[in-house]
């Protein structure tokens, strides 16, 4: 009994260091032994002490030396829940480690014309060579695709020195094509380095691994991020945190830009436009939080936040009575990956009251990029329900003509920039050409970021029927929208 005391007195004491699920198996064994105790003092001729102690022993074996429990059976590392124990340990210790995040980013791409058995056997060959860089010990899983590499800077030799040379190695390891069955292929990696315990405040592992965009792989097929990227993965969690906050909270703010009509001379719609100001981190521009919001998943609560307050709006305000006749709301292409998304937007018309012909979906040029069955039949769906669609930044490089009338595009917003560059006869003639191609389909022509009486003259001199800038308006609060528009109704 004194044994069994101190076994679980030091236990309790490591209990850190410890996965939860051992320490789970290890206790069920200490009852069973203290039952077979309790048993042997009641009855002294079954001798039954031995035997529970013996099932302990084989028990604490198994735990312990069960590989299987802990190393993934594809990728031959720890698994992904050991790294987390052992990070979540490591931080809570404040202990000297390294985190080596390593995330592969063109496999989709790459590995398409692999089976998945030769997939598995490129992350295995991948891991393999990891492990014997660094150490088996030292690698763990955190997805079939990203890898984990936590180095104890107390036990390595001139540390700095050594860990440069781990990162030179990795980038020829990357550098070098990967033969896999009779195939070739070239990996691409990103990878990142965090020392704790002073790079990983504000920095959670989601951010560590995540691959981001637009990476250039043109000199080497292996990227590091340096102090600076640490410091915007920092800034990308406090972003992503804010981001959080504000969909838990719906703290969102929605401000609306009145929408001018060249042929009735009245204001008839409105671009609705979410803005985001945080406690922490106040006024947020709205590239910054709407491409945070897409990169980690959000942008579908954020949508849908957007246009419950859109239809709160129309509930407590009847702008229709005012001379509104719709709003244009922005649908980012990542919602409409979003299967459930049809319902979810006809859920919150039907609880506001809000008539369908209301609601016109604004759609980037660079929806075309997305397109897949799923997104197509998304559209299809929205459409048959009623919504309508505008095509946003026409003219930035991604749309021509028959999508626009393959797609039934109520509205097509050109995009600022061909308006703000038509200073010179070439400018013009663009600008006057865009207009007339889109007119000769029968759309409607919006017109964004008209700012001088100048713009507003030319745009309407080609044929824009409707008008939308700082010329007429900044956007608005709803109360400063209503109050906006009653000064133009008779």
């Amino acid at each position: 009994m004194i044994y069994l005391g101190y076994t679980i007195y030091v236990l309790l004491r490591n209990a850190a260091f410890i996965q939860k699920q051992k320490i789970l198996y290890l206790f069920s064994g200490f009852g069973f032994v203290i039952t077979g105790i309790v048993i042997q003092i009641l009855f002294r001729q079954l001798q039954i002490q031995l035997f529970t102690e013996a099932v302990m022993l084989s028990l604490m074996t198994i735990v312990f030396e069960n590989a299987s429990l802990e190393v993934d059976n594809d990728l031959n590392i720890y698994k992904r829940k050991v790294f987390l124990e052992f990070y979540k340990t490591a931080c809570d210790m404040k202990s000297k480690m390294t985190l080596i995040a390593v995330s592969l980013v063109n496999t989709e791409q790459l590995l398409s014309t692999l089976s998945s058995e030769e997939k598995t056997v490129a992350f295995r060959t991948v891991c393999e060579k990891i492990s014997k860089m660094v150490g088996q010990n030292n690698v763990y899983a955190y997805t079939t695709e990203k890898y984990a590499i936590m180095l104890d800077r107390n036990k390595i030799e001139n540390y700095n020195i050594a860990e440069n040379d781990y990162l030179i190695a990795l980038e020829a390891m990357f550098n070098q094509s990967w033969t896999i069955g009779n195939k070739k292929i070239y990996l691409n990696a990103l990878v990142t380095v965090l020392h704790l315990p002073e790079d990983t405040e504000n920095v959670t592992l989601d951010s560590a691994f995540h691959r981001g965009r637009d990476l250039n792989f043109i000199d080497s097929n292996m990227i590091l991020r340096n102090n600076k990227d640490v410091d915007i993965i920092r800034k990308r969690t406090r972003m992503l945190n804010a981001v959080r906050r504000a969909c838990e909270n719906r703290s969102f703010l929605v401000y609306y830009q009145p929408i001018w009509s060249v042929d009735s001379q009245s204001f008839v719609s409105a671009e609705a436009l979410v803005r985001m100001d945080d406690d922490e981190l106040g006024f947020i521009p709205p590239d910054e939080f709407i491409s945070a919001a897409e990169e980690y998943g959000l942008i579908s609560n954020l949508g849908e936040i957007v246009l419950e307050k859109v239809c709160e709006f129309y509930a407590n305000h009847h702008p229709e009575q005012y001379g509104i006749e719709w709003i244009e709301l922005n649908v980012s292409p990542y919602q409409l990956g979003d299967a459930n998304i049809v319902q979810k937007f006809a859920g919150l018309l039907h609880k506001y009251n809000v008539p369908v012909s209301f609601i016109n979906l604004e759609l980037t040029e660079t929806v075309d990029v997305f397109r897949n069955s799923i997104f197509n039949d998304t559209l299809k769906q929205l459409k048959d329900f009623g919504f309508t669609f505008s095509m946003d930044d026409y003219g930035t490089g991604y749309s021509n003509l028959a999508n626009l009338m393959s797609n039934n595009y109520k509205t097509v917003k050109i995009d600022k920039s061909l308006l703000w560059k038509a200073t010179d006869k070439a400018g013009m003639d663009f600008l006057m050409i865009t207009v007339n191609q889109l007119k000769s389909i029968k759309l409607q022509v919006l017109q964004e970021g008209v700012e001088t009486k100048e713009q507003l003259d030319i745009i309407t001199s080609f044929g824009g029927n409707l008008i939308q800038g700082y010329y007429f308006s900044k956007p608005l609060s709803d109360i400063e929208f209503i109050a906006y528009c009653k000064r133009f109704v008779g």
